[in-house]
């Protein structure tokens, strides 16, 4: 659904055997092997490095962990994630798909050219947006919600990619008119809502998972 999820359990998994087996792995060595995995398996291409280091993270060139180029964007801690899913997109049919690589390159650099020079979460929304829809990743019931989103004031939108999840970034203030406008399209079971991850993964043990 473009949460990530792929990345977060190659990661997690990778994470989980390297204690288990007492491999003694670097954070980078451990990154690696699951971005590797995410390749092989087509269902990502860069979402492991940013997970690794956690926080809003900015992409600035690809790759594995260790050879790979991330900045931050500084963030407030009154800034919430609220999202809300249709259902998945295939990664791996999008990836596989390449009459779309060349509009992906073109727009995601684009997109990242702007960023990296207003580095900002309106920026970042913004871009995100411009991006999907050059690309024609946005199908018509999900660009609709997309619009009533932004009728409300000081809220901008996009959709995680891949799939039919839209979703928002915005103050605690906001967050009562983001969720009335997606209940009008989502069941409340449907729509999370989360604060950002600023430190990566953390290892926990057993006993504090109770």
């Amino acid at each position: 659904c473009g949460y990530g999820a792929s990345g977060a359990g190659a990661l997690g998994l990778a994470i989980a055997l390297n204690k288990a087996l007492n491999l003694k792995l670097t954070a980078n060595q451990i990154g690696r092997i699951a971005h590797k995995a995410e390749i092989i398996s087509k269902t990502g291409l860069g979402t492991v490095g940013p997970q690794l280091l956690g926080g809003f993270v900015i992409t600035i060139k690809g790759g594995p962990p260790g050879d790979n180029l991330l900045d931050k964007i500084i963030i407030s801690k009154d800034l919430i994630v609220i999202s809300a899913t249709k259902g998945p997109i295939e990664t791996k049919e999008i990836i596989s798909d390449y009459t779309l690589i060349p509009k992906i390159n073109r727009y995601g650099r684009i997109a990242l050219e702007k960023l990296i020079l207003n580095p900002t979460i309106e920026s970042f929304l913004e871009n995100s947006r411009f991006f999907a829809e050059s690309t024609g990743l946005i199908s018509e019931d999900i660009s609709s919600i997309l619009k009533d989103l932004d009728k409300i004031e000081c809220v901008k939108s996009s959709i995680c990619m891949v799939g039919k999840t839209v979703f928002t970034i915005v103050k605690e203030n906001l967050k009562e008119k983001v969720l009335n406008t997606l209940l009008s399209y989502y069941r409340e079971k449907e729509i999370l809502t989360t604060y950002i991850n600023t430190s990566g993964p953390i290892l926990m043990e057993k006993r504090e998972w109770f």
